[in-house]
């Protein structure tokens, strides 16, 4: 960590006010580290061009690396101005920790293109997708709980009430009983996974993001922390969602389902009970998570069910430390 930025809690409160994710939070990456990545803390102290950039050094085949910025870095300035700060210190960590390239999936949401054209120095490279999802849905919880319920996809609103009618019931979880809540936890996401096709992390991947951001809220640390929601009917678990909480934002991060008891809709009770609680403790935003119409069209449907906002962001971008050796990554990728 650089030495201006030894006291995490006042990095967590600049990335907040930022309206920052947690994925630039002192909680992710000590989560990074913990499932044995090396990660840096970049930036300038300044009241008027502060800047911060958590960095995520990523194993690449033949001992090779790369540098990945996720949603960052965060920015008081505009973002030319920032770029001239930020581009010279993340090449040198670069170079330091011989990366082959750096991978920036923006936390600005403008053309980032555009914005880099006036550096016709340095190559870079727009991948043509993000790392993170390119689009999240968001809910803005100062509404209130009248209007969110009208803003939903009338199917949403009877199914949650359907949900209701059934007697199912959420539960959320506490540090003191995370270890069954874990069990119950991956045993509904590892069969959702397995379900609909998308990619999962081992059990050991989420049991330890649980901890961390459990323990973070158990000591009461500035920054992110998460708690698990549980859907219940008759005493048996439907469905599960894992958020974390950073600054005025509730993230929807992880979760899962079972088939049993479909007719019950539980996973529209869930994410409702989650909305209403987090609400009534002062968070103003709700986010679902990722929305692709092509690749995830069912849970697409029913996020976009509860309403809300699209959020979209520029595609990442790469910078080559080398042409020759980028050159010769992206050639490796279609035979590895």
């Amino acid at each position: 960590m650089n030495a201006g930025f030894a006291d995490k809690n006042k990095w967590n409160a600049f990335v907040s006010a930022q309206s920052g994710s947690f994925l630039q939070s002192s909680q992710w990456a000590e989560f990074q580290e913990k499932i044995g990545r090396k990660v840096l803390f970049l930036g300038l102290e300044n009241n008027a061009k502060q800047w911060n950039a958590l960095v995520i050094k990523q194993p690449l085949p033949l001992a090779q690396n790369y540098l990945y910025i996720p949603r960052g870095p965060v920015f008081v300035d505009s973002i030319s101005d920032i770029l001239k700060e930020f581009l010279p210190n993340i090449q040198a960590a670069a170079g330091t920790e011989k990366s082959l390239f750096v991978r920036v999936d923006s936390f600005y949401r403008g053309d980032l293109s555009e914005a880099l054209k006036s550096f016709n120095n340095l190559k870079f490279k727009d991948i043509g997708r993000t790392i993170q999802p390119k689009n999240n849905l968001a809910i803005n919880l100062e509404r209130s709980e009248e209007y969110l319920m009208g803003d939903m996809h009338e199917k949403t609103r009877y199914n949650i009430r359907l949900a209701q009618k059934h007697g199912v019931y959420i539960k959320s979880f506490t540090v003191e009983e995370s270890e069954e809540n874990k069990k119950i936890f991956w045993k509904l996401i590892s069969k959702t996974t397995q379900r609909q096709n998308i990619r999962s992390y081992s059990q050991k991947y989420y049991d330890t993001m649980i901890d961390i951001f459990y323990e973070a809220e158990k000591q009461n640390r500035p920054g992110a922390f998460g708690r698990t929601y549980l859907a219940y009917y008759k005493g048996e678990p439907l469905g599960a969602a894992f958020v974390i909480f950073f600054g005025k934002r509730v993230t929807y991060l992880h979760g899962g389902t079972s088939m049993e008891h479909k007719n019950v809709m539980a996973p529209y009770l869930l994410h409702w009970e989650i909305m209403r609680s987090v609400k009534q403790d002062g968070f103003i935003e709700y986010d679902l998570g990722g929305i692709d119409e092509q690749r995830w069209p069912g849970i697409t449907r029913f996020k976009k069910g509860f309403g809300g906002t699209i959020e979209s962001y520029p595609n990442a971008i790469d910078l080559p430390l080398s042409d020759i050796k980028y050159s010769l990554y992206e050639l490796s990728r279609k035979f590895l």
